[in-house]
C-alpha cells in the first residue's frame, strides 16, 4: 500500500494578483509563507520516505518549510508544474488585446477536446501529462510520498482517478467548478496495486482519494 500526500503551494504573488497560473519565479506571498510553516508543522507528525516538489518557485519554498519540520529527502521534478501558459503570455501579469483575447482562449482549452493556443499546454495534453504523475508515483519504491504543487495540476489527478484515463473535457469541467483547492490544502492518496483493500465485497485495486483539500491547520 503506498500513501500520497499532495499539497497545494501558499499563496503566492500570482494568487495576490489573481493569477493561479504563471510566472515560474513567483515567491509566496508572507501570509503563504505562514501558511507554509502552519502546513510543515503539521507534516512533521507523518512518516514520509521523500518529498517530491514542483520545480517552481512557490512550491520550491512550501517543500522547504516541510523539510525544515521533516528532514527527509527533497527532490524537485518538473512533471509537477502548474499548466503552462504559451510563450508569448509569459512575464505577464495583466493583458491588453491582443494579449487578453489569447489569454481567454487559452483557458478554454482545458474544456474543448481540439483547441490548442500556440505552444501552451491544453486539455490532451495535461491529461497526458497527469497520467505520466501517477505513474511515476506508482513506480516510485517509496510507499509514504508527499507532493508539493499546484491547483489545475492537483485536480487534473483527481480528474483521472475519478473519471480514468479518458476523462472528458465536460468531467474536468464540472471538477473544477465543485472540487477546490485551497492554499496549502493537503489530500490523501492510496495506491493499492493488489486491491487487498475490500469494499462492499469490491477490491479496491489501483488510486483511492482518502481526503481532500484539508486545510484545518489554517483554522
Amino acid at each position: 500500500m503506498k500513501t500520497v500526500y499532495l499539497v497545494r503551494h501558499g499563496e503566492s504573488e500570482v494568487n495576490v494578483r489573481n493569477y493561479t497560473f504563471g510566472d515560474e519565479k513567483s515567491p509566496l506571498t508572507a501570509r503563504g509563507r505562514e501558511q507554509a510553516d502552519r502546513m510543515a508543522k503539521r507534516c512533521a507528525k507523518l512518516e514520509l520516505d521523500v518529498i517530491i516538489s514542483s520545480t517552481m518557485l512557490r512550491a520550491q519554498e512550501t517543500a522547504a518549510a516541510i523539510v525544515r519540520e521533516n528532514p527527509v529527502p527533497l527532490e524537485s521534478h518538473d512533471l509537477f508544474v502548474e499548466r503552462k501558459l504559451p510563450s508569448i503570455l509569459k512575464d505577464n501579469d495583466r493583458y491588453e488585446e491582443p494579449l487578453s483575447s489569447k489569454r481567454n482562449a487559452w483557458l478554454a482549452s482545458f474544456y474543448l477536446e481540439n483547441e490548442r493556443v500556440e505552444d501552451g499546454e491544453n486539455f490532451p495534453i495535461i491529461r497526458e501529462r497527469a497520467g505520466q504523475v501517477l505513474s511515476f508515483l506508482e513506480h516510485r519504491s517509496e510507499n509514504n510520498i508527499l507532493v508539493v504543487a499546484h491547483g489545475f495540476i492537483l485536480r487534473m489527478l483527481l480528474a483521472r482517478i475519478l473519471f480514468g484515463d479518458e476523462v472528458t473535457t465536460e468531467e474536468l469541467k464540472r471538477l473544477m467548478l465543485r472540487m477546490r483547492m485551497d492554499n496549502t490544502g493537503i489530500s490523501v492518496l492510496h495506491y493499492d496495486a493488489e486491491g487487498t483493500e475490500i469494499y462492499d465485497n469490491m477490491p479496491i485495486s489501483g488510486w483511492s482519494v482518502r481526503m481532500w483539500n484539508d486545510h484545518a491547520h489554517l483554522g
